[in-house]
């Protein structure tokens, strides 16, 4: 009778245990029609599919609202720039070199390429966005190397070449370069093709610091320092003639304006307080601009009166304030957005539609959006 008993409660288990396993095992099969699969093939193919994962989850999780601070990207961002088309970003992830692309409205991330770049510091693009001239680490020093993204021609340039920049049309380079072994001290610009070939002189130095814009295309912007840390500023017409615009400043920096015309300046005076001023190229008149930053913390519109700055609030140096300076009135500098977060704004400027400011945050050194009324 026990044994009996012992048999049918046997069978009554073996039954529930294999009811529990086919039910489990239809629930699975069901459940992974309904999950996609990743993709098979490339490293590239399966980069992407993250991307759009991670891309989707971040414009979910951040803010596109305007005044709001919100998130483009995933990786740590080196040399930002508005993309050829205006819609996106364009960066350099940090410690790799790889290229990415941000939709500044769905947020959506692409890999633009997948190479690694061993060495590298930081890239000078093109006005264009189809060359770029980087910069990079070699035992002998930083070297430039030239880099073209529809021909992928590259070439070195001369590690004499300490600083440049790109032609406001991007047809021409214009370069600093150190005298050789037998000419020290006697150094050199040069404006050449944006490969750095064909070249011609067009100004000898004695200075060995020197800094090169070119924000018009009839003349250069030269920063030199001497040596007790002081900066004077000059404009180099392309035919060699200099013109001094400010000297012995501590901390000078500068941006001009997209015609050329107008230069923000900023620097540290000797009681220690932040001077900023523009100056005007034409008139040579200077307009003093009453807020705390410095001229890197600071975007011009494309219609050359209007700049944007970021300044730390006074009791929260981890918040900014941004402001909108129209050189067209006689008016203190006005606070456009004042987005929650801990934030140090380390680069700036605007999208081409200038309906969002882009800055890099120094704590995290990733990108983000501020979305604007259109100036």
């Amino acid at each position: 009778m026990n044994q009996r008993r012992l048999l049918i409660g046997l069978i009554i288990v073996t039954f529930s245990l294999a009811a529990f396993l086919g039910a489990y095992l239809i629930n699975q099969s069901k459940l992974s029609l309904n999950v996609p699969l990743l993709k098979t093939g490339s490293i590239l193919n399966k980069f992407d599919q993250e991307v759009a994962l991670n891309s989707s989850d971040n414009s979910i999780a951040s803010s596109n609202k305007e005044g709001m601070l919100s998130q483009l990207g995933s990786k740590k961002a080196i040399s930002a720039t508005t993309t050829s088309d205006g819609n996106g970003v364009i960066y350099y992830e940090k410690g790799t070199g790889k290229v990415f692309e941000v939709n500044l409205e769905d947020r959506s991330e692409k890999m633009v390429s997948q190479i690694v770049l061993p060495n590298f510091v930081n890239t000078i693009w093109s006005p264009n966005k189809k060359e770029v001239v980087s910069l990079y680490y070699v035992p002998a020093g930083n070297q430039y190397k030239y880099f073209n993204y529809d021909t992928k021609k590259s070439i070195p340039l001369d590690n004499r070449i300490v600083s440049l920049a790109f032609s406001p049309d991007g047809t021409e380079l214009a370069f600093f370069k150190k005298g050789s072994d037998d000419e020290i001290g006697l150094n050199k610009i040069f404006i050449s093709q944006p490969d750095a070939t064909s070249y011609k002189e067009i100004f000898k130095t004695r200075n060995n610091d020197v800094i090169i814009d070119w924000p018009n295309k009839d003349f250069l912007s030269l920063k030199s320092k001497d040596p007790y840390d002081m900066w004077s500023l000059f404009a180099l017409k392309t035919d060699g003639i200099l013109e001094k615009i400010i000297d012995f400043k501590s901390n000078l920096e500068d941006k001009w304006s997209p015609d050329g015309s107008r230069d923000l300046i900023s620097y540290i005076n000797e009681d220690e307080s932040t001077g900023i001023i523009v100056y005007d190229f034409k008139t040579k008149a200077e307009r003093q601009i009453k807020l705390n930053t410095r001229a890197s913390r600071c975007a011009w519109s494309i219609n050359n009166t209007t700049i944007i700055c970021v300044a730390s609030r006074s009791q929260n140096l981890s918040q900014e304030d941004f402001y909108m300076i129209d050189l067209t009135k006689n008016e203190d500098p006005k606070i456009i957005a004042s987005p929650d977060g801990t934030i140090k704004t380390e680069e700036i400027f605007l999208s081409q539609l200038e309906n969002y400011i882009i800055i890099k945050n120094a704590f995290d050194e990733r990108l983000y959006s501020i979305k604007i009324k259109g100036l």
